[in-house]
Parts: C-alpha cells; structure tokens; sequence
C-alpha cells in the first residue's frame, strides 16, 4: 500500500445531537463490550455522547482511510491517553481527536505526527483576571502581552487566551505526552490574523513544527500541530452524527 492515503478534517456538534434510544443503542452496539462499558460508566448523558462519538470518529476514520469494517478495528492508548490503531498498514499515519463545549473533532494525517485541540471561547464565570491568574505559570511574558492585547476587551483577551492554549494543547497531545510537561517551555507568536504561528521551545525555534488554527463556528475553534510543512489544505468537514456512522 501506498504511504499516501487521504487525510480528513471532521467534526460533529454533539449538542445539537439528540439519538433515540434505538438509535443510541444501535451505534453503541457497534463499539466492542469493552468500550461501550467505559462509555456508559460517564455519570452524565452529555459526557457519554462525547465518549461515543469520540469512539466511533476514530473507528470511521480508519475504516474510511483504509477500508477496514468496523468490528475487525482496536484502539489503543499511550500511557498518556493518545489513542492509536496498531494494526496501521503505514506506520507513519496517525490521527488526533478532540472535543471541548459542543464539538468533538477528528483528523489524520499519513506522513507525520498530527496533534488537535477544540477549544469553546466563552467567558468564565469569575473576573477574568482571577481567571487568568489560574494560569500564571503557563505562560510566558510574551505570551501573556498578547492574549492582554488592549485592556477593557474582555472577549478577545478570553480568545486569544484559549487559541494559545489550543495550540499548547495540540503540540503536546502531538508528542504523545499530553499536558505533562511544563507548558511555559513552549512559547507561541502568532499574527494578529492567525495567518503565522511560530513555536520555540526552550528559546529555540521548533522550525520543524507548523500550525494552524481554524474556526469551526461562532464559538469554537480547532488548532492543528504538525510535524513538518502542512501538506495540502484539507477542509474541516461537519458530519451529522445520526447518518455518519451508519
């Protein structure tokens, strides 16, 4: 097989997604007994939703790229949580998947390591700067003028605030490692648009690494880490929960 296969970029509204009990049963059913235990053990209907679409966009993903029916699909996890498909015919393909307020994203990619985060930009409920003082340690000085930008606009600083963590996020779950390491060894600059996005860590420069931030709706937004240049744009894609694990 040829080590190019397609990369995709999905991803499902989980709230506005609302299964009949027939139809949450049915797609339950197509996880193993395993996994549809670890999904019911959720206390809360939302998280269990999360916990089956997060589960079945990473068999479709796989069964999509390379053909493979769903019950012959086993997903493993790191000792930090990234799940994977060993029985991957190009060793070098790899999928991330993530989900945070209302949505739950997935993309993979052939050739390199691909790390995703989904981030809800809303207001926290207390002052923001006590908000942000929770995060201190987390950011560097450079990192903190930009997500403060123009005091007064509460909104953009909570924005820019969740699009750098996005991106620290993404990095890390990239690496395989998730949010174990110290997050103020990685520094980001970013343009005001978000057109370029720089990574040093250490003080270094980790040219080998790109981003890209891309909103999904009004609210939420998906970054994207890769090792190496991005290879060809790939449009994120919504998919309807009810029709698109049938």
């Amino acid at each position: 097989m040829a080590t190019s296969v397609p990369g995709h970029r999905w991803y499902v509204n989980v709230e506005a997604w609302a299964p009949t009990p027939d139809e949450w049963k049915a797609l339950l059913h197509r996880l193993p007994s395993d996994e549809q235990q670890a999904v019911m053990r959720y206390r809360f209907p939302k998280d269990q939703k999360f916990a089956l679409c997060s589960r079945l966009l990473q068999r479709k993903i796989v069964a999509d790229t390379f053909h493979v029916p769903f019950p012959s699909i086993s997903i493993v996890r790191n000792d930090h949580g990234k799940p994977s498909w060993p029985a991957c015919p190009v060793p070098t393909w790899n999928y991330n998947v993530s989900h945070h307020g209302a949505i739950c994203a997935i993309a993979c990619q052939s050739d390199r390591r691909i790390g995703i985060d989904v981030v809800r930009v809303e207001l926290p409920r207390e002052a923001l700067a006590t908000f942000f003082e929770c995060f201190d340690a987390q950011f560097g000085p450079r990192e903190w003028k930009y997500i403060r930008g123009e005091p007064g606009d509460d909104l953009d600083q909570i924005r820019r605030f969740y699009l750098l963590w996005s991106l620290k996020e993404a990095y890390t779950k990239a690496l395989g490692v998730g949010i174990v390491i110290d997050l103020k060894r990685q520094q980001f600059v970013i343009a005001p648009d978000t057109s370029a996005i720089s990574l040093y860590v250490d003080g270094v420069h980790a040219s080998t690494w790109h981003f890209k931030i891309t909103p999904l709706d009004d609210s939420h937004y998906v970054s994207i880490a890769a090792e190496g240049a991005m290879v060809e744009e790939v449009s994120w894609k919504r998919l309807d929960a009810s029709t698109a694990f049938q």
